[in-house]
């Protein structure tokens, strides 16, 4: 109960500086208020009556604090905003584009975990053989490369060079009509991009389960069970996964808010219609509200994803412990 009531503190800590930092930053930016908020574009043409009009309809000359009631009250009622540049609300554009990153980052996380905790059991179990040492090598290579930079040589080789995959999309243009051939067309499209995430994750993810099996390796149970005649692969990939368990949910939980940041890059290079893209579009544009909107709905949604991933890794740890 006590580690409850600490893990949502620390929940709780960390979302009011979340919303006091996405508040106050575009606030520090000088020149024009209506500049600031929706755009060159936006106001241009504004007559100055017009201007002081907008300004005083969204609050932007009333007291800070009044301001920040305000943007605690539209936060509460979902409100982030209008977006002039896209002439829409801000919460329609993320519940339109937030499915794509969605798709990509928990593809991504699911095969990178999946492919990191058998590589490292894999590994641990043959440590220092031919096996472990090349697989720490070239992981050790991937960790040094940003995954913008992967997505770019994936993009040149793959999509460029030998044309087996889209240059850039979510999708094709005129969708297939059966459902199967809707499906595979959406995961043709992100191989490429859930490939660059997973080359740059999985090294992240690898260089802690495998230390963390090898600690586990070393405990009298292995023994035991090799001396009643276990076959390996069964104390492997039965026990040994079960007691890194509580670092695979660990590292998860870090996992979201680096594969977050990176498919923010991704997305770009590949042009998927996911948060990314759309905050670059909005970038520059000078479309701060819809920004603030995204960057706001990232760093919840990162802080809620680690909040559950340390609950249930504390439970495990608990009872793996008793």
């Amino acid at each position: 109960m006590n580690s409850i009531w600490r893990q949502t503190l620390k929940f709780v800590a960390a979302f009011i500086i979340l919303l006091l930092v996405n508040f106050i930053l575009p606030r520090l930016l000088p020149g024009d208020p209506l500049l600031v908020f929706y755009g060159e574009e936006a106001v241009t043409d504004f007559a100055p009556s017009a201007k002081e009009a907008l300004i005083a309809k969204m609050h932007l000359n009333a007291p800070l604090m009044e301001q920040f009631t305000r943007y605690l009250v539209g936060i509460v009622r979902l409100d982030f905003g209008y977006s002039y540049h896209q002439g829409r609300q801000v919460l329609d554009l993320i519940l339109d584009f937030a499915p794509w990153t969605m798709a990509l980052t928990g593809l991504t996380l699911i095969f990178s975990t999946l492919l990191a905790v058998f590589v490292s059991l894999r590994g641990a179990w043959d440590e220092g053989g031919r096996f472990d040492r090349g697989t720490i090598n070239f992981f050790m290579i991937l960790n040094c490369i940003p995954p913008f930079i992967l997505a770019m040589l994936l993009l040149r080789i793959f999509a460029i060079t030998f044309n087996l995959f889209p240059l850039s999309g979510g999708g094709a243009i005129i969708p297939p009509l059966t459902v199967s051939g809707w499906l595979v067309d959406l995961a043709w499209h992100a191989a490429l991009p859930v490939a660059s995430l997973m080359l740059h994750e999985v090294p992240n993810q690898f260089l802690l389960l495998r230390a963390e099996a090898l600690r586990w390796k070393g405990k009298p149970f292995v023994s035991v069970f090799l001396a009643k005649g276990y076959h390996p692969r069964t104390i492997k990939y039965k026990h040994l996964m079960l007691c890194i368990t509580p670092a695979i949910f660990a590292r998860v939980g870090k996992s979201v808010a680096a594969l977050m940041g990176g498919a923010m890059f991704v997305e770009i290079v590949f042009t998927y219609p996911g948060l990314g893209l759309l905050v670059f579009e909005s970038l520059q544009a000078h479309d701060y509200p819809t920004v603030q909107g995204v960057m706001l709905t990232i760093g919840s949604s990162t802080l809620l994803f680690n909040f559950m991933a340390d609950l249930i890794n504390d439970s495990l740890l608990h009872r793996i412990s008793s």
